[in-house]
């Protein structure tokens, strides 16, 4: 499992693949989640293109320190220099929950250095809280500090149609990431909005959701961009790894990236 150094810091990823039938692939996983939550779909499209995957700041086995200043900006500037470091030309990126929202930025910044987008369970941003890592702070490290009761709590709540497996693949991705780091990478994504942005993209988009996703609303504005767009009936935020979806879930992506 090799590591780089992108942005000053330490980024455990992974590199599959040596055809190039397809462009290039980036997978960038959601908060409290792993280069792991990707190996069904990794496992199929390494068949097809050079497929990366890495651990975001904070997760899985990336670098984690209550020093690093969690931020959109170093989120994107992480990925900026894993690209130009690895010398990865017009990838498709795919970003689930927070890493579609960081996918999303990158394009906005760098709208010449990928070449689709596909958008699992995600927004165009998720609120308008100014200054929400400031306001936050206090609150990030009492969270940090009520890590595991909190997640045992969130396993806990009734799912609609998530089985047992899938919950706890949940629980032990959530469990290896830094509680700090956790609490702060979700305050910095919630002071970003980009609607406007984003609807000026002319990059293609394919938008996935769940009838069951907490993202299921954000449906139509993708619609109104004219972006391709895909819902699973039952499915919950996570379904990309749910062996009842990503056979057709890999199908759709597949089909959409080879047009």
């Amino acid at each position: 499992m090799p590591v780089i150094i992108c942005a000053g810091h330490h980024i455990r990823y992974e590199e599959f693949g040596q055809t190039n039938e397809l462009p290039p692939m980036i997978f960038l996983h959601g908060w409290q989640n792993n280069v792991t939550g990707w190996y069904r779909q990794i496992q199929f499209f390494s068949k097809h293109a050079k497929v990366y995957a890495y651990d975001q700041l904070g997760h899985g086995k990336s670098e984690k320190s209550r020093k690093i200043q969690y931020s959109i900006d170093l989120m994107e500037a992480v990925l900026y220099q894993f690209i130009k470091k690895l010398e990865i030309s017009k990838p498709v990126i795919i970003g689930h929950s927070m890493g579609g929202i960081l996918a999303q930025y990158f394009a906005i910044k760098h709208p010449d250095l990928l070449s689709k987008l596909i958008l699992l369970c995600t927004g165009p941003g998720t609120s308008t809280i100014p200054n929400a890592r400031i306001l936050l702070r206090p609150l990030v490290y009492i969270l940090a500090r009520l890590f595991k009761p909190i997640n045992y709590l969130m396993i806990k709540i009734p799912h609609h149609n998530m089985t047992k497996e899938q919950i706890r693949d949940d629980f032990r991705r959530a469990f290896a990431t830094d509680p700090h780091g956790s609490f702060a990478s979700l305050a910095s994504i919630l002071e970003v909005s980009f609607e406007e942005e984003v609807k000026k993209l002319r990059v293609p988009i394919l938008f996935i959701t769940g009838t069951h996703d907490l993202f299921t609303e954000n449906l139509s504005f993708y619609q109104k961009l004219g972006a391709q767009t895909r819902i699973f009936k039952d499915a919950e935020h996570t379904f990309h790894y749910d062996s009842r979806y990503f056979p057709k879930l890999n199908q759709v992506m597949l089909e959409f990236i080879s047009r």
